[in-house]
């Protein structure tokens, strides 16, 4: 799955960092599996000379 992440300024909403990077979503059923809810969840981490940083959810 591709995101996106922008950031832009409240005043004249100029975008100040704006990237995308590919994801890998992690399943996850905080009741159980084969109960409610479902969550597909992914972490990254902004970093303005780096990117969009995978953070591990382990």
């Amino acid at each position: 799955m591709t995101v996106r992440f922008q950031v832009t300024r409240p005043a004249g909403g100029r975008s100040v960092y704006d990237r995308t990077t590919q994801v890998t979503l992690r399943k996850y059923t905080p009741n159980g599996e084969g109960c409610s809810p479902t969550v597909w969840q992914a972490g990254l981490r902004a970093d303005p000379g780096e990117g969009l940083l995978p953070v591990d959810r382990g």
